[in-house]
């Protein structure tokens, strides 16, 4: 099989795997008072990924599986 195939292969599962992984969140604060200002930053909680990353994902890779499947004359 053709590299471009395993490429493929391999963007579809880490795209499958994007809706089962949970991302986490911060929320930063900032204080600022006259010229000295303070930061920081709280983890609020985790959120899944966006649909389209895995999407985009899924059919990149079917479309360079089949790139990768199709034989040159």
């Amino acid at each position: 099989m053709k590299t471009l195939f395993w490429y493929g292969l391999v963007c579809v599962v880490l795209g499958l795997v994007s809706f089962l992984i949970l991302v986490p969140h911060t929320s930063p604060q900032r204080f600022q008072t006259g010229g000295i200002g303070v930061g920081s930053s709280q983890w609020v909680d985790r959120r899944p990924m966006p649909g389209a990353i895995g999407s985009i994902l899924i059919v990149g890779g079917l479309s360079m599986m089949v790139g990768g499947c199709r034989e040159r004359k």
